[in-house]
């Protein structure tokens, strides 16, 4: 080893183990020799304010010193600062120059960032044909983010073998440690789109690219803990580390604590916090927070005023942004008026977006819509496809609604066992609706054949839902001894419950039961109707 390479080699020991007091004198006296590498290591130091006051303009003249003495990290790192310049100017012309200089020396982290210069439009002419052309050195010569923006776009390309390269560059980024890559190629283990699911491991590279401080490992590893992908579910551990990537300004980190902090996943509800995070999350252009901060304003929580056309207003841009809730969201706004004109066209438009992503209440709702009539007429083939498209995607309503149109024989043939039989699957998954439409059909309507008990059973498991129509019907049968033993103190009971849940008939069920009831009946009544909203309140804390 040479006598120059042993002082560069002092020098660079030094400051690694942060002896820079050590460090400094070495490298002044390689500077005032002419020593381009020292000149960039100096720089470094200034850059960074290490062992020495953070100077960038002596930073900026020792790199422009050593490169233009050739040397290509110099070239390198005077390229990035007027690429990224952090007055808010940056100077691509010079930028380009620099990064080439060093690209020519076979700088891989030069010819990167050429190419994310070309792919994005800056100096050159947007490009990605040339973009990945530049990707594609860089990663020849061994960088890691050059891989992974290979990856990137070949993952995508039409071509088999295309997206079998970008599979094998992907994995190459992430075998050299570089954290983007580890987290990008765990979430395709999770999503199991370009690689088989292996959970176990997709946590072990979240793991890792959370380790070295890569926000979006430290999300997705957040994710890992939140559903017990390849781990058991702690959603402690999940909002730890949604909150340490949310403080550092990651997006999706933000959205995901507002949402746990809005209910109550794993802390305490609190809308206020969730409405900070929905806007931190919001500011950056994140869909689901803007969409957050318009339920916020829907809802009127968080500390905001309830204002439905702030909230209309909220969920178009996010619906704009491609957010599928917001999408569903606009129509049942434009649907049913809340915020914005009554506009059924509008409605269907937006609901088929979120439909055609598999939304499966957009579906229901475009199903009824069309049933219904878009302009007044009408379609029930439309109707039937989108009401079948829900119950595949497991809206537990759909096929109680395509019962009714096989009652009416809208759309299909009439069938009333089809239709009982359809109406039975959404009750027997627990739609509060269809429990009830089916009691009333075993009572004889439409022809159905009468089963008196069974009425009565699934009028109860309704009622038990807090579906007011039914408890007011349930009222009544208690009072009329209508296939059950008479307890009238049971059927006000139901009666004041059906009163508190908007049937208007409760009021007066309330009034003639309760007109034969004495002061210690009606008192136990009201008792026992007290003890069911208490327990439905905490079955449905957030409701």
């Amino acid at each position: 080893m040479s006598e120059d390479k042993d002082i560069h080699y002092e020098a660079l020991l030094q400051v690694r183990e942060g002896r820079y007091d050590n460090a400094i004198p070495i490298l002044n006296f390689l500077v005032d020799s002419g020593d381009s590498r020292a000149k960039a290591i100096l720089a470094s130091l200034y850059e960074n304010g290490y062992g020495v006051e953070k100077n960038q303009k002596q930073a900026l003249s020792l790199y422009t010193e050593a490169a233009e003495a050739g040397y290509h990290a110099a070239q390198y790192k005077l390229g990035v600062y007027y690429l990224h310049d952090g007055s808010g100017s940056p100077d691509y012309e010079a930028a380009a120059y620099w990064l080439e200089e060093s690209a020519r020396q076979g700088n891989g982290d030069a010819c990167n960032d050429i190419g994310n210069m070309h792919l994005l439009g800056l100096y050159f002419d947007k490009s990605e044909a040339n973009a990945l052309k530049m990707f594609r050195i860089a990663a020849s010569v061994g960088s890691a983010a050059g891989q992974l923006n290979c990856a990137n776009i070949l993952l995508y390309r039409d071509d088999a073998a295309e997206r079998e390269e970008g599979l094998s560059l992907l994995k190459d980024s992430a075998n050299q440690g570089y954290a983007r890559a580890q987290a990008k190629l765990a979430l395709a283990y999770v999503d199991g789109h370009i690689l088989s699911p292996d959970q176990d491991r997709a946590f072990h590279l979240f793991s890792l690219a959370a380790e070295s401080g890569d926000l979006e490992g430290i999300c997705g590893l957040g994710m890992c803990y939140s559903s017990g992908v390849g781990c058991d579910e702690d959603v402690t551990k999940a909002n730890e580390n949604f909150q340490l990537a949310a403080e550092c300004g990651h997006p999706q980190s933000q959205f995901n604590i507002a949402w746990s902090y809005h209910h109550g996943e794993g802390v305490a509800r609190d809308d206020s916090v969730a409405m900070k995070w929905y806007s931190a999350a919001a500011e950056q252009g994140h869909a689901g927070g803007i969409r957050g901060v318009g339920q916020m304003y829907e809802t009127g929580s968080g500390g905001v005023t309830r204002d439905l056309t702030r909230a209309a207003e909220l969920y178009k841009k996010a619906a704009d942004l491609g957010d599928v809730i917001a999408e569903y969201n606009m129509g049942v706004f434009y649907e049913h008026g809340p915020g914005v004109p009554i506009d059924r066209y509008l409605a269907a438009s937006y609901l088929e977006r979120a439909a055609h992503k598999g939304h499966a209440s957009a579906q229901l709702n475009l199903g009824l819509l069309y049933q219904a009539g878009i302009n007044g007429e009408p379609d029930h083939k439309m109707a039937i496809h989108w009401l079948n498209m829900a119950a595949k995607s497991g809206h537990i309503k759909a096929e109680g609604a395509i019962g009714y149109l096989y009652l009416a024989g809208l759309g299909v043939e009439k069938d009333i066992e089809e239709g009982m039989r359809r109406i039975e699957v959404s009750a027997a998954l627990g739609d509060s609706g269809s429990q009830y439409n089916l009691a009333m059909l075993l009572k004889g309507l439409e022809d159905a054949p009468v089963d008196l008990e069974k009425s009565h059973q699934w009028l109860v498991r309704a009622a038990n839902q807090a579906y007011a129509p039914a408890q007011a019907d349930l009222a009544i049968a208690y009072a009329e001894g209508v296939g059950i033993t008479t307890d009238m103190v049971e059927g006000y009971k139901w009666a004041l419950l059906s009163a508190e849940y908007g049937d208007p008939r409760g009021i007066d069920i309330c009034a003639v039961i309760g007109r034969d009831l004495t002061d210690e009946e009606l008192a136990k009544a009201k008792s026992r109707a007290s003890l069911f909203l208490e327990a439905i309140n905490d079955t449905y804390p957030n409701e």
